[in-house]
C-alpha cells in the first residue's frame, strides 16, 4: 500500500519536472538576427531610442519572476552602434557598456571573459551588486555594427544557477 502513493509521487513529480523543462520558449526579435531562450515569453518592448550616433531602433525583451526564492530578470537588447564600431575594436563598446552597468548598478566588476559567439567577438561579465544583494550577469556580442545584450539580474548565488545559465548560454546568433 505504501508503493502506491510513493510511485504516484514519483510520478506526479517527474511530470511537473518535465513540464518545467519544456516551458522554456525561444524568442527571436524579427530580423535582428539572434535568438535566446526565456522561461516564458517575454515581453517585448520596441521603440526608437535617441543614440550618439542618430536614432535607432530598440528593443527589449523581458522576462522577470520569483523562482525558487530568487529574483530572476532575463533581458535581451539590440541597439544599432554604427558611429563607435566603424573600423574599430569591438572591445572598446564592450568596455563602455560594461563600465556604464557597473556605474548604472553601483556595482563592483566580479569576473569577466572575451569569448566568441558563431565567430563573432563576444564578452561575459559578471558584477555583484550588494546593495540589492543581486549579481548581474552581462553577455555581449558584436556583429558588424550591432552590438547585442543579453542580461541576467538574479539573486546573489543565483548567476551560475539553472536558469541563469541556460538563458545566457542559448544565446545565438542567425543568419541575416
Amino acid at each position: 500500500m505504501f508503493r502506491s502513493p510513493l510511485a504516484l509521487f514519483l510520478v506526479v513529480l517527474g511530470s511537473l519536472a518535465s513540464a518545467s523543462a519544456q516551458s522554456w520558449v525561444e524568442y527571436k526579435s524579427q530580423g535582428a538576427g539572434y535568438r535566446v531562450e526565456f522561461p516564458q515569453a517575454p515581453k517585448v518592448v520596441s521603440e526608437d531610442v535617441k543614440t550618439s550616433s542618430g536614432v535607432r531602433r530598440m528593443e527589449v525583451a523581458t522576462f522577470e519572476a520569483r523562482r525558487e526564492g530568487a529574483s530572476l530578470t532575463f533581458m535581451t537588447t539590440l541597439p544599432e552602434r554604427q558611429a563607435v564600431v566603424a573600423g574599430g575594436d569591438p572591445q572598446a563598446p564592450f568596455d563602455k557598456v560594461r563600465d556604464d552597468t557597473v556605474s548604472w548598478v553601483n556595482g563592483k566588476l566580479r569576473e569577466e571573459k572575451q569569448i566568441s559567439i558563431g565567430g563573432q567577438p563576444a564578452r561575459r561579465s559578471v558584477i555583484d551588486m550588494p546593495q540589492d544583494q543581486q549579481v548581474c550577469v552581462l553577455l555581449q556580442v558584436m556583429r558588424g555594427d550591432q552590438l547585442y545584450k543579453a542580461i541576467a539580474v538574479v539573486s546573489a548565488g543565483q548567476e551560475n544557477g539553472t536558469d541563469t545559465q541556460r538563458f545566457i548560454n542559448s544565446f545565438a546568433l542567425l543568419p541575416r
